[in-house]
């Protein structure tokens, strides 16, 4: 995260859910392989990404309606769409923002733990919340925690 006070969260799964922790140095091994992706290709596109989970090969993060998930790949267009980011500028400045391929101007965002495609537009889905929408749609690449 780049967000001013959760710069120590990052980006991991939990049951195939994406969503953000508090991960350390010290933390646990399971933990750190959940919050390891591999960046690849993009499978709609290969100008664009695709994160692999580490821990479960062939499983990408994609969204699903509004929310973001695990899932392993069923061959479909629409599930190729759905695990291709197109990597951007970060919104807040500095970092990247992560823009969905099939749903352009929606993001890759951080609203409380959990990990929603937002487009800021403030309605009732939670991942719209306008507030720190640019901060909570704006990632820094890391060394990875597995391999």
């Amino acid at each position: 995260m780049t967000t001013e006070g959760l710069r120590d969260r990052y980006l991991r799964h939990a049951g195939g859910v994406a969503r953000t922790d508090v991960i350390t140095g010290e933390g646990d091994p399971g933990l750190k392989a959940d919050a390891t992706w591999r960046v690849a290709p993009g499978l709609a596109d290969p100008a664009c990404r695709s994160l692999e989970s580490v821990n479960f090969p062939g499983e990408f993060l994609r969204h699903r309606g509004d929310r973001v998930h695990r899932e392993g790949d069923d061959g479909s267009a629409g599930f190729r769409g759905a695990v291709t980011w197109c990597a951007r500028p970060g919104l807040a400045g500095g970092g990247v923002s992560f823009e969905s391929w099939d749903r352009p101007g929606r993001f890759l965002r951080r609203y409380g733990a959990l990990i929603w495609l937002a487009d800021n537009s403030g309605d009732a889905v939670p991942g719209n919340n306008p507030g720190l929408f640019n901060r909570d749609s704006t990632w820094r690449l890391a060394s990875p925690w597995a391999g």
